[in-house]
């Protein structure tokens, strides 16, 4: 239905279908009606899967639109990411849709947020993969290692009894312990995606994708005196401003700690 379609960025166009896919059944969908020479409404958004636009119901059942941001660059000419730093990179958006009612020749602001009309969004993630989460888990791992090693000479100092049985005529002793911690540590970090406790960001290192949830980071207590969620912003609000790169910055600062907890509790439980 898009694929004839054209975006303009800059000075050159792309056709829709090379970088965004739009959800479960592809098509945008507008109804419209009135009912009186003042009196009308309209509503447009992507299709869910049963093929209906709406703004009721569960945000899970909205169509997804998925924006392909390394296309995007490309097309762009927008230099300096390469798979080696990015090889997949999309823009998850969950477009539930808009819509504008009027009375008596009056415009509605029908949820009491955001101005007049309504709309919906469902979510608003960007997914990466990048080797560099997977490089990490690499540094992870040796970083395990060489806890492991320090431990493991700790306590084999402290069994090294050699000095106490030599006064004992004839006496030998020897221990060693020896420490499959590395592995275990590791394995629980893998097990399953890690989420930041503002759940803001979530990665998974077995897999090197780390998932950045938009829509968590439009919090009233993560921005104080602004509004709380995705829903109840003003139209044409920024979801990356100058106040949210901070919030990134110190929620991988918090995945860190997360990973740190996870390996205190791995050693504890070894």
């Amino acid at each position: 239905m898009f694929g004839n379609e054209l975006i303009g960025i800059g000075n050159i166009e792309i056709p829709v279908d090379q970088i965004l896919d739009f959800g479960q059944a592809g098509v945008l969908l507008s109804e419209s009606e009135t009912t009186s020479p003042v009196d009308a409404r309209a509503i447009s958004g992507i299709a869910g899967g049963d093929g209906s636009v709406t703004l009721d119901g569960d945000e899970a059942g909205f169509g997804a639109a998925e924006l392909d941001l390394l296309s995007l660059f490309n097309a762009a000419g927008v230099d300096g990411i390469t798979e080696e730093i990015v090889s997949e990179a999309t823009l998850l958006f969950g477009l539930g849709g808009a819509e504008v009612i009027a009375e008596d020749g009056v415009f509605l602001d029908q949820d009491g947020v955001g101005g007049l009309g309504q709309y919906r969004v469902g979510e608003a993630s960007v997914l990466l993969t990048s080797p560099a989460v997977e490089e990490a888990a690499a540094m992870i791992y040796d970083t395990i290692g060489e806890i492991d090693s320090t431990m493991e000479d700790t306590v084999n100092d402290l069994l090294d009894v050699a000095d106490l049985i030599s006064v004992i005529p004839g006496a030998s002793l020897s221990a060693e312990v020896s420490s499959n911690m590395q592995e275990e540590i590791f394995a629980a970090i893998l097990a399953e995606p890690i989420t930041t406790n503002n759940q803001v960001l979530t990665v998974d290192f077995s897999t090197g994708t780390a998932q950045l949830h938009l829509d968590q980071l439009l919090s009233g207590e993560l921005r104080p005196g602004q509004p709380t969620g995705m829903n109840n912003q003003n139209p044409n609000t920024e979801l990356i401003d100058d106040e949210i790169y901070p919030m990134i910055a110190e929620t991988v600062h918090d995945l860190m700690e997360e990973v740190t907890n996870i390996t205190v509790g791995a050693i504890e439980g070894a």
